[in-house]
């Protein structure tokens, strides 16, 4: 639905991971549906001169808890990944260059996540947070960070989804 057929393509492959799990954050279901990394995915690497990049893609479907219909406005929540073992204000989809595209349809909001690749992350538990705000980079307030032994907590209204990542590809 958002016209990049090689993106729709690869979430249809063996290489796709589906996950479909379901955390609920203030007022809304969040379900991460599966997740993709690779290179040759985006739109984008045409236009800069074709330039590979190694991206991860997630979709996540949002739906309200109160049933209520999302037509076109985005809930006001933000999804970053981030990485046991370092803060997840140094490790984040700022820092990994996120972005999303987002679309409604038959009341429920999609969200197409995109940042680096967090495979080379693999050997560490990756996670993707979502949280209330909008554009709100992760901070102590949202996150704890232990760092003795790296652990990432969640201190708020906060959904951390593992991503099943192969540690081979670390």
């Amino acid at each position: 639905h958002a016209g990049n057929q090689a993106l729709a393509a690869a979430f249809e492959s063996a290489e796709a991971v589906a996950v479909n799990e379901t955390k609920v954050v203030g007022d809304y279901k969040v379900t991460l549906m599966g997740l993709v990394s690779g290179e040759g995915l985006s739109r984008v690497e045409a236009l800069e001169g074709g330039v590979a990049q190694d991206k991860t893609y997630a979709v996540l479907a949002y739906a309200r808890t109160d049933a209520a219909a999302i037509e076109e406005d985005v809930p006001d929540l933000t999804v970053s990944p981030l990485v046991e073992g370092y803060a997840p204000w140094q490790l984040n989809a700022w820092t990994l260059d996120g972005g999303a595209c987002t679309f409604a349809q038959e009341g429920v909001l999609y969200y197409l996540f995109e940042c680096d690749n967090v495979e080379p992350f693999a050997d560490h538990t990756v996670y993707l947070a979502v949280y209330p705000g909008t554009h709100i980079p992760p901070s102590a307030e949202l996150f704890g960070f232990d760092e003795g032994t790296g652990a990432i907590t969640a201190k708020a209204d906060v959904a951390l989804f593992t991503l099943p990542l192969d540690e081979s590809k670390a």
